[in-house]
């Protein structure tokens, strides 16, 4: 399964995927398993980021969650 992944190139292609079918909320739950949930990934700032992106634009109540629970994503480049 992709959540136990170490292949950098798997997560991605999945993760694109989901962005360019528009699935946002299946985006979220992806991206919590393999970023709050994982090991391998966790730090990636790119995947913070996008989980912290895509939670403003589908489920906000998420947000600041993910703000005090991550410790590796952009604040200024998000803020863009």
């Amino acid at each position: 399964a992709l959540p136990e992944s170490h292949n950098p190139d798997e997560v991605s292609t999945t993760v694109k995927a989901f962005m360019t079918a528009e699935l946002p909320n299946e985006l979220i739950e992806l991206l919590e398993k393999i970023v709050l949930h994982g090991d391998e990934f966790s730090n990636n700032k790119n995947l913070q980021n996008l989980l912290i992106l895509t939670a403003i634009k589908a489920d906000s109540a998420r947000v600041m969650d993910y703000i005090h629970r991550l410790d590796n994503f952009d604040g200024p480049d998000i803020a863009k």
